[in-house]
């Protein structure tokens, strides 16, 4: 008896897929998440060339754009999925914390299937802890996994998923 080839209905729609996928695995693909926006250090401590900041959740964008200053100016809301040049700076002081790349990506198309902001700047622990900190005093929610939802900072830590 040979190996049966699954016969693939092209009108069937992705939710029913993923749905019976889930009855069979038991296996969310994207369990309901929190209604909150979360932010980690996403690289693994100690000193390196590059550290990540990453910011997930409905209110990341208006989060992290009161911290990003764009060359040029700038205030508007860069391309999805595109690294823009700019600085992170202290709204209390304007004062530049780091020279950075930072990628604004809309949802669904992330990880988390929320917003996700990826602050990457200079790789010292100081200068990430300082970027978390203000991205933190905005209104984020530090991460952690105790509540069932992978963390930003996890994936270099644990080996968790983001």
């Amino acid at each position: 008896m040979g190996i049966v080839q699954p016969q693939w209905n092209t009108r069937i729609n992705k939710n029913h897929i993923e749905g019976n996928l889930a009855k069979a695995t038991g296996i969310l693909y994207n369990p309901p998440m929190q209604n909150d926006t979360i932010a980690a250090v996403a690289t693994p401590p100690g000193a390196g060339g590059i550290g990540v900041v990453r910011v997930s959740g409905t209110e990341a964008f208006d989060l992290v754009l009161p911290l990003f200053r764009q060359i040029g100016g700038r205030t508007d809301l860069p391309p999805s999925h595109l690294l823009t040049y700019g600085h992170i700076v202290d709204p209390a002081t304007e004062e530049i914390v780091d020279e950075v790349l930072v990628a604004f990506m809309c949802a669904p198309r992330t990880y988390t299937r929320e917003h996700v902001v990826e602050i990457q700047g200079h790789g010292g622990p100081l200068v990430l802890q300082r970027i978390l900190r203000l991205v933190l005093a905005q209104g984020a929610r530090m991460a952690n996994t105790d509540r069932g939802r992978s963390a930003p900072g996890d994936a270099a830590a644990t080996g968790t998923r983001f």
